[in-house]
């Protein structure tokens, strides 16, 4: 009869076993996990990350996968199941527990958190995933290609979801894995991290230059170790903010560009480096910023190859036409971004012979 008893006791006991308690705990040091982007390590209950982009990769076996955040801001992120968006995570305040994807096929899979919002929006520190109902982590190799982006607003995606140009900013409409960098590296088999803010310039003040080698650009502690990661191709796609309102003066801008491109030089040796003109910049009756910005760019890239350095070159993207879709606040569409992929793309299949 005890037997008896001590059975029905052990099959109530797996019987009210939930599918938490079956659950894999995958801690954010997990050596599995691929991490692209810039993260701050420092805190050993997981990785910190701000800038646009950032992406936490992992393959797996199991049905079912969640991830734990801990959030400073409202930063959104893009879910991709093996290679494919499928839900948006708006992140709350605080630590909180999100489902990432239910009821998978039993074989391996691939789970991808990309950071859609910008540093501005908030700051994500990664606490790990958990395969509810069993299963494992796998290993996976780094890509062998990679590109970096430095930029502004149109580089973070900026409104590019908005149906209408008068649109306000907001988080939702914010989407970095729709940008053209994010899209000619997806579909160049590359790795992607960008350094992009809105409003930022090359010069005077409000400078990406300034923020250039930080892991959290609120955080001058932080510093980025460049060994880590090292592109193939750098974009620099900064100007449509210091040329808003008037030009600024040439012999200035040109000298803080050329420190910036012998800056990214010293870390990136090998790097072909392009200087464009962004979509946002044309030229008026009176006023013509587009022809003054490429002139500004011309002197630059003159000045590098004269010294040898044949890496830099000229990128320029075509200006946005009102046909094709405005973002929210005359920024980018999705069709825009579409289009400087395909101008990236080209570049990167003559330059570096990348199919």
């Amino acid at each position: 009869m005890k037997i008896f008893i001590l059975i029905l006791f052990f099959l109530r006991f797996f019987s009210l076993a939930s599918a938490e308690d079956l659950s894999v705990v995958i801690t954010p040091h997990d050596s599995n996990i691929r991490y692209v982007g810039r993260f701050d390590f420092k805190d050993p209950a997981g990785p910190q990350c701000a800038w646009s982009a950032s992406s936490i990769k992992l393959q797996f076996e199991g049905k079912n996968i969640e991830a734990v955040f801990q959030e400073q801001g409202q930063s959104y992120w893009q879910v991709f199941v093996d290679g494919v968006a499928t839900i948006v995570i708006p992140l709350q305040e605080g630590r909180q527990t999100y489902p990432l994807a239910t009821d998978l096929p039993e074989t391996s899979h691939t789970i991808e958190l990309v950071k859609r919002t910008e540093a501005r929006v908030g700051v994500t520190q990664f606490l790990g995933f958990k395969l509810i109902g069993n299963g494992r982590a796998l290993p996976s190799k780094p890509l062998s290609r990679r590109i970096e982006v430095i930029g502004d607003s149109i580089s973070c995606g900026f409104g590019n979801e908005a149906t209408s140009k008068e649109a306000p900013f907001t988080p939702e409409t914010e989407n970095a894995s729709l940008t053209y960098g994010f899209l000619a590296a997806r579909q160049l088999n590359a790795e992607y991290l960008c350094v992009a803010w809105s409003g930022k310039k090359m010069w005077p003040d409000n400078t990406i230059p300034e923020l250039y080698e930080r892991i959290l650009p609120n955080s001058p502690e932080s510093q980025w170790d460049f060994t880590q990661w090292i592109p193939d191709a750098v974009v620099i796609n900064l100007a449509t903010n210091d040329f808003r309102k008037e030009n600024p003066d040439e012999k200035e801008w040109t000298k803080a560009y050329i420190n910036f491109v012998k800056k990214i030089r010293t870390h990136y040796p090998n790097a072909i480096i392009y200087c464009s003109s962004g979509p946002m910049i044309s030229d008026g009756p009176a006023w013509k910023p587009l022809t003054t910005l490429q002139s500004y760019l011309r002197t630059i890239i003159s000045t590098f190859q004269t010294e040898g350095d044949i890496k830099v070159q000229p990128l320029e993207f075509e200006t946005q036409k009102e046909s094709d879709g405005i973002g929210a606040q005359w920024h980018p569409s999705l069709k825009t971004h579409q289009m400087m992929n395909e101008k990236l793309k080209t570049a990167l299949a003559k330059d570096l012979e990348w199919k």
